[in-house]
């Protein structure tokens, strides 16, 4: 006894009676703990949770409501809601998985929804290139965002030394845009270079450029307005004029 409530233990079970509850209350809750001392006792339960599974569908049933997990998504009926109620969440919960699955399915079609690539040259020998030409355009859609990218260049020869790429006479035109998880890009520009060199640790080219746009991610940063511009980040410092430009990678 406490300024809690009375507890009775028996043989038979135990019984609390709350002082805040009223008489019929308190005859509810000790009919409801004998019932369920007896009802789990009979079928030689541990709990009042019951639990069995039958092909894919799982059932979970206990005091506290019903749970049944199907394949095509998990309902649960709540005594204490009323039977429209059931109805309505169980509908709900379905819909809801169904098109959560059917918008991944949607967004995954688009990955890599359109590309195209060419190239082609007069001659090449694997160290020299003659009259070399090539065109990349591609569009995707997903969950890492939008991007859209084009780009043809040629040159009048092409010469790799070693882990290093030389072009001569090299022109470019390009459109870059993309916007994702990994930053914002809008470049558009083109380039005629008399001389170029590319080096993985280097890059340098002599000829007139005309680069505008922005590029902002978690790794790099690079601005340029009519060919004169800056960048910086994991793939180097560099500086571009309309001229030329430099890239050195740290």
């Amino acid at each position: 006894a406490g300024l809690d409530g009375v507890g009775i233990n028996t043989p038979l079970g135990n019984i609390k009676i709350d002082p805040t509850a009223s008489c019929l209350e308190n005859v509810n809750n000790i009919a409801k703990g004998y019932l369920i001392d007896t009802a789990t006792s009979a079928l030689g339960l541990s709990s009042t949770d019951v639990t069995y599974s039958i092909g894919g569908i799982d059932l979970n049933a206990g005091l506290d409501g019903v749970g049944i997990n199907t394949p095509l998504g998990n309902i649960k009926i709540d005594p204490n809601a009323s039977c429209t109620e059931n109805v309505t969440n169980a509908v709900t919960e379905l819909l809801g998985d169904s098109v959560n699955e059917e918008i991944d399915q949607f967004c995954s079609g688009f990955n890599d929804a359109a590309r195209l690539q060419t190239d082609g040259s007069v001659y090449s020998d694997g160290t020299t290139t003659l009259l070399a030409c090539q065109v990349n355009a591609d569009a995707a859609i997903g969950r890492d965002g939008l991007k859209a990218n084009a780009q043809a260049d040629g040159s009048l020869s092409k010469h790799k030394l070693g882990d290093a790429d030389i072009s001569v006479g090299q022109g470019q035109a390009y459109a870059k845009a993309s916007i994702g998880a990994d930053g914002v890009k809008a470049v558009v520009g083109g380039e005629i270079n008399a001389v170029s060199f590319e080096h993985k640790n280097v890059q340098a080219k002599i000829g007139l450029s005309a680069k505008t746009g922005v590029e902002a991610s978690i790794t790099n940063i690079s601005a340029s307005v009519l060919g004169v511009g800056l960048n910086a980040g994991t793939d180097g410092v560099g500086i571009n004029t309309p001229i030329g430009s430099l890239n050195v990678k740290l």
